[in-house]
């Protein structure tokens, strides 16, 4: 195995990270948004963070660790540390960068170029700093501190969250997806109410827990659809 590109999360079917940012760094080239070193290990790191939420397992097989700027990978960071903070111009060819990916993999990297592409990697650095685990983990002068894959997996909907709030997009209600990954995230029954919990929806759909308004959104028809089909 290549001493550079880890294989620490041993005896998964995961890829490894230089593949999960080959695909970031293709996207780059392809939409013309330059990607840094900086950027690129947090698009990969929030890639991890979605993946282990949504699906239960990691995008690739690297620690994760609690550096000085953020959640980084070790061996991906030194595979383009050439490029400074300028631009990647080319992406490593590496065999370890090139290996095919699953469906629900190139989703999850499709979904965070959609919601953290757009961002500079200050503001992908800001995000990092300001929500998810590294503050509880970075240690100043202590090298390789490994951030444990359960903090990475339910620190998604907070960066999700931050992503969309950053980039100015407001959104009038809390959608049932974010809902639900709220809830996931806090580890709150679905069905619990607890009293600062959400509004899901408005009117007469504002409900205080997902379960209540998906069961609202299948079960009733609202006073104006009635009225039309009468």
């Amino acid at each position: 195995m290549d001493k550079r590109l880890g294989g620490e999360m041993s005896g998964t079917s995961t890829v490894p990270a230089a593949t999960v940012a080959a695909k970031f760094l293709e996207i780059s080239n392809e939409e013309g948004v330059p990607v840094s070193n900086l950027k690129l290990q947090k698009l990969v790191c929030l890639t991890q963070s979605l993946s282990l939420f949504r699906l239960g397992r990691p995008a690739f097989r690297e620690d994760v660790q609690a550096w000085v700027n953020g959640p980084v990978v070790k061996p991906l960071y030194g595979l383009y540390k050439k490029y400074g903070d300028g631009p990647i111009t080319v992406a490593d060819r590496g065999r370890f960068s090139h290996q095919s990916v699953s469906s629900h993999l190139r989703e999850s990297i499709d979904e965070v170029w959609r919601i953290a592409g757009p961002l500079s990697a200050a503001s992908l650095w800001t995000l990092t700093h300001s929500v998810g685990p590294w503050e509880a983990f970075f240690k100043p002068r202590v090298s390789n501190i490994v951030i444990p894959t359960q903090d990475i997996a339910v620190a998604w909907p907070q960066y999700k969250r931050k992503a969309k709030q950053l980039r100015g997009l407001r959104e009038p209600a809390l959608s049932l997806e974010d809902a639900y990954e709220m809830i996931v995230s806090n580890g709150t029954d679905a069905n619990a109410e607890p009293a600062d919990a959400p509004v899901i929806g408005s009117g007469q759909f504002g409900y205080r827990t997902a379960a209540d308004y998906n069961y609202a959104m299948t079960t009733f028809t609202p006073t104006r659809a009635r009225a039309k089909g009468a």
